[in-house]
């Protein structure tokens, strides 16, 4: 069973498939943002900032051998964790997947989108067989953040846990657009 990294914020954290190609490297700054910024990550974050929830980004983990990073771990008190996931529209659509991976062979953007969807089914299966929670928000929500947010610290307070999708777009099919 993977087991999350000690330390909060990795000095790198790089994602790599395949013959080694590059997909993504962060690197946090010594407060532990990250440089890459992602308005919607930092929506979610400024919310919780303004409740005084205790968060931490870009939490590392290895999970099935493989270096993978919650976006946001929230700690409520010692026993009440869970974890958000942002997906963007490279999660959803391969146009946006080649758009990032900066391909235009279609063949290479559907690999990659398959390789982000793996990476996404393993957080799925390591909070599930864990009893942690994960809460995934799509890039169609960044005006309800301060809901979904709201609505998350009462399930976590609940004792809910598993795979929550705040968005119905999680069972569309992948499009090819």
């Amino acid at each position: 069973m993977a087991t999350p990294s000690k330390t909060p914020h990795a000095a790198n954290v790089v994602f790599l498939i395949a013959r080694k190609t590059l997909i993504r490297m962060r690197q946090p700054t010594a407060a532990g943002k990250t440089r890459k910024k992602n308005k919607n990550i930092e929506a979610i974050i400024s919310k919780l900032k303004a409740e005084s929830i205790e968060y931490y980004p870009e939490i590392p983990i290895k999970i099935k051998g493989r270096n993978l990073s919650w976006d946001i771990q929230i700690k409520i008190d010692t026993e009440n964790i869970f974890y958000i996931e942002f997906d963007g529209e490279q999660h959803f659509f391969l146009k946006n997947m080649m758009g990032l991976s900066r391909t235009k062979d279609k063949e290479k953007g559907m690999k990659r989108l398959k390789c982000q969807r793996t990476r996404d089914l393993l957080k799925e299966d390591y909070i599930r067989n864990s009893g942690n929670l994960l809460f995934r928000i799509s890039y169609r929500q960044l005006k309800k953040i301060p809901e979904l947010i709201d609505e998350m610290m009462k399930r976590s307070k609940s004792g809910e846990k598993g795979v929550f999708y705040m968005d119905n777009i999680y069972w569309n099919k992948i499009e090819d657009q």
